[in-house]
């Protein structure tokens, strides 16, 4: 995604990147948009997101937040 910042869920929106989010225990994988993950948190930033995130397959909670250009 080049030089962008992301701080903020926000961020995602702005540069028009969808979200890929990774289970830390498992490594399941889900893709949003920006404004599905805004919508969903809010203006908060990436690291209390990630540490709401819970995983459907292992019940684990915590992910990684990573951008990825949008299809």
């Amino acid at each position: 995604m080049g030089s962008k910042r992301f701080v903020t869920v926000y961020d995602y929106y702005r540069a028009d990147a969808d979200v890929v989010i990774r289970c830390k225990g498992c490594a399941h994988t889900v893709r949003m948009t920006g404004i599905e993950i805004m919508i969903r948190f809010g203006l908060v930033s990436i690291k209390a997101a990630s540490a709401r995130l819970k995983c459907k397959e292992c019940g684990h909670r915590g992910a990684a937040l990573a951008p990825i250009p949008r299809l």
